[in-house]
Formats: structure tokens, C-alpha cells, sequence
């Protein structure tokens, strides 16, 4: 898939299935990809989402906000970045 139609939807499919396979830095790595080849502002909230959740997931707090951030900066409303956010602020206390 990554060969034949590489977009951001198949790097999102191939995060997800790094990530699942416990090799987090792939998973990131496949996931910057997919922010890389993101054009639309809906590809570019989910792929700073997804970068967030990674970073969130893996204790990265500072890393996660910003890519939390960065993604409310393109899509101000998004309930799924909003959510992300509010968890480092409780991370954090």
C-alpha cells in the first residue's frame, strides 16, 4: 500500500500498525509521513492528533501540547485536538 498509493492514509494504516506492534518510533515516523503528504486542513488536524496522541501516550507532555497546538491552529474547533489538549492540562495538574 505504502508502494503503490503512498498519501495519508495509508502512513496513518501504517502508524497505527507499527504502533500496535510496539515500535512507537516507526509509528511516529510513519505518522510524520502522513502529516508530510496531508494537504487538507481535516489530514493535517488528524495527523497533529495522532503525532500528539504518540507523544501523549509515550509521557511526552511538551511534545504532545505542541502537536496538539499546532493542529488547533489549523482546525480551531476540533473536538478530538481540544480533548488532547485538555488531557496534558491534566497531565500536568
Amino acid at each position: 500500500m505504502l508502494d503503490l498509493k503512498p498519501n495519508v492514509s495509508s502512513f496513518t494504516r501504517a502508524s497505527y500498525y507499527f504502533e500496535m506492534h510496539g515500535r512507537d518510533d516507526d509509528a511516529q515516523s510513519a505518522m510524520n509521513r502522513a502529516l508530510g503528504a496531508a494537504g487538507a486542513p481535516d489530514e493535517i488536524a488528524y495527523s497533529r492528533y495522532y503525532l500528539g496522541e504518540l507523544a501523549f501516550n509515550s509521557g511526552r507532555l511538551d511534545e504532545a501540547d505542541s502537536q496538539y497546538t499546532q493542529g488547533l491552529a489549523v482546525i480551531p474547533d476540533d473536538p478530538a485536538l481540544t480533548e488532547g489538549h485538555a488531557k496534558v492540562l491534566a497531565a500536568r495538574g
